[in-house]
């Protein structure tokens, strides 16, 4: 009697549409990783970031970017040692020149809004902020390591506004 309602085959057909998506569908969507430097400097060109492929003192790879018109620097993490390649995971960092010492409650006071910064003080008492992303060997959607950058520099221009109060 279910049969003859139409209830089981509509069940049925709802259950395929729910199906999950092929291998080929999920990957139409745009994905970055650590492992492959130039997919973050062409998602970062696509979102309409400069950004500027180096190389670091140990030979890994290293992004320079602006955000919030200040100069941020990517780091890659987890590299194979001998090759430099394969890497797994980025750093986002930041330094600021503060015109006076930030102090250590002052800097918690901001990473306690924050949820994703970490920041440190030099020697000088000025902040260097940075941003952790791990993207594994299989990558991110673009989508949200561009959340991520936008979040970063929306962390900057908060950190700006508390040493640099207007």
């Amino acid at each position: 009697m279910m049969f003859r309602n139409g209830f089981v085959p509509l069940a049925m057909a709802a259950m395929m549409a729910a199906a999950p998506v092929s291998a080929q569908e999920q990957q139409a969507t745009p994905t970055v990783t650590a492992g492959e430097p130039s997919s973050i400097v062409k998602a970062l060109g696509a979102a309409g970031y400069s950004a500027t492929l180096e190389t670091d003192d140990y030979g890994d790879p290293r992004i320079t970017t602006d955000l919030s018109g200040r100069e941020v620097s990517i780091w890659f993490y987890g590299c194979d040692e001998e090759t430099r390649k394969n890497c797994d995971s980025l750093q986002f960092v930041i330094g600021f020149d503060a015109d006076k010492p930030m102090t250590a409650q002052q800097m918690l006071d901001f990473m306690d809004k924050r949820r994703f910064a970490s920041m440190t003080l030099d020697d000088e008492g000025d902040p260097w902020m940075s941003w952790d992303i791990v993207t594994g060997t299989e990558g991110i959607p673009q989508s949200v390591f561009l959340t991520a950058i936008r979040s970063f520099d929306d962390t900057i221009a908060a950190a700006e506004n508390m040493i640099w109060p207007e």
